[in-house]
């Protein structure tokens, strides 16, 4: 046996330093804020097709379109907002911002023959307690020489080219509105078929 005269004092384990976050609610409060968030919502699609003209300025306009009609109505906070364009080489630009894409200026003498926009937000509807998620989707698809450019929303790396028919439409544009309140949905949904833009395939 060893035997020492200084006693061994045991070794303190200290906790790690930790971040914390606190959220000011009911446990049943944030059950139903995370159920919001990742909750399956309804979703309205709609196909416009027919000849658009697809401007930096037609982009912008829908952008505060939608912008002004949803913060006159509810609570809401934009979470964020993308656009990707793709180009005639197959290559694509995602870009996170409102920002970044009304100051994004392509370099490459490419041609855009598609854009992607998606809107996602949290709003706090009058019959509910809590924010939940919503999100808008607009495609806008040229019709182009090499191939018609299709999105998939559930996937967005994912660019498919398919070989153009024989149609008389010159392209087409995809609404898609994912919403956890009916009257809500339906109302985005007429307001960017309404809009004379995208009424006339104009955008």
């Amino acid at each position: 046996m060893f035997v020492t005269d200084s006693p061994i004092e045991p070794e303190i384990i200290k906790p790690l330093d930790r971040t914390a976050v606190l959220l000011p609610c009911e446990p049943d409060q944030f059950r139903d804020f995370i159920a919001g968030l990742l909750g399956k919502p309804q979703v309205i699609e709609r196909m416009i097709r027919g000849p658009f003209n697809l401007g930096r300025n037609e982009i912008e306009n829908l952008y505060y379109l939608i912008e002004q009609r949803i913060s006159s109505q509810n609570d809401a906070t934009l979470i964020q907002f993308t656009a990707r364009i793709v180009f005639d080489d197959e290559s694509s630009v995602l870009l996170n911002s409102f920002a970044d894409f009304t100051t994004y200026k392509e370099v490459r003498p490419l041609i855009s023959v598609s854009v992607h926009l998606s809107w996602t937000y949290l709003i706090k509807f009058r019959n509910k307690p809590i924010p939940e998620k919503q999100q808008i989707d607009v495609s806008c698809n040229a019709d182009y020489s090499r191939g018609q450019v299709s999105f998939d929303f559930f996937d967005p790396a994912r660019i498919v080219f398919s070989p153009i028919r024989q149609t008389r439409h010159r392209g087409n544009i995809y609404l898609r509105i994912s919403h956890t309140d009916r009257t809500w949905g339906t109302d985005i949904e007429a307001l960017l078929t309404g809009h004379q833009d995208v009424g006339s395939c104009r955008l």
